[in-house]
């Protein structure tokens, strides 16, 4: 369930900052520059952005398998701090 949460937050996020950013106008002017010619349909630069922001993703937080083992991610290091202040707030209510 939290994962679901954070996946609507990050795509909420990716939303604003495209909105901030204006990234239509941004890709009209990119697919202008290497074709020459204007379009408001710039799919064609939309979809593998939104696939380059998944890959992003995938790669920081290493959520792929393919070199288990050899590097913790950022996502298993910061499990392994958050089990390590749980253990520690037990201990200390204890005493």
């Amino acid at each position: 369930m939290l994962s679901v949460i954070m996946l609507f937050g990050a795509a909420i996020g990716i939303i604003s900052f495209n909105e901030d950013v204006n990234m239509k106008d941004t890709h009209d002017k990119i697919y202008t520059f290497f074709t020459g010619e204007k379009s408001s349909d710039t799919v064609l630069l939309s979809v593998p952005y939104a696939i380059g922001i998944a890959g992003g993703f995938l790669a920081v937080l290493k959520i792929t398998k393919s070199k288990k083992g050899k590097y913790p991610g950022l996502l298993e290091l910061n499990n392994m701090q958050v089990k390590d202040d749980i253990d520690k707030y037990n201990v200390d209510k204890k005493e």
